[in-house]
């Protein structure tokens, strides 16, 4: 079997949409395929001949990537004076989008 009409529309947190592949494996099977460059929620919605599938849409949270970047800056990282405060900041970085990132 298989031809069905599946539908699937993936949006991050952001309301973004998401580009999707859709394989039609025969017997009724299909594999969705995608890649989030965003951390943060997405939600999917999956329907089937205009027919959502029960529980969607669904989401799930996007983990950074394992591969993080770090950049830092500020004046405490090059001098500071005993007995006084000294401050930098540190901005963690997608390492595919390399835009920062908030862990939610």
């Amino acid at each position: 079997v298989g031809g069905d009409d599946v539908k699937v529309t993936i949006t991050d947190k952001d309301g973004t949409s998401i580009p999707v592949d859709i394989h039609d494996n025969g017997k009724g099977e299909y594999t969705i395929k995608f890649t989030p460059v965003k951390t943060g929620k997405v939600s999917v919605n999956v329907s089937v001949s205009n027919t959502p599938l029960n529980g969607s849409p669904f989401t799930f949270f996007v983990l950074p990537d394992a591969n993080l970047t770090f950049d830092l800056s500020g004046v405490g990282l090059k001098t500071g004076f005993a007995g006084s405060p000294v401050s930098f900041q540190v901005k963690v970085l997608d390492s595919t989008s390399k835009t920062p990132i908030a862990l939610e």
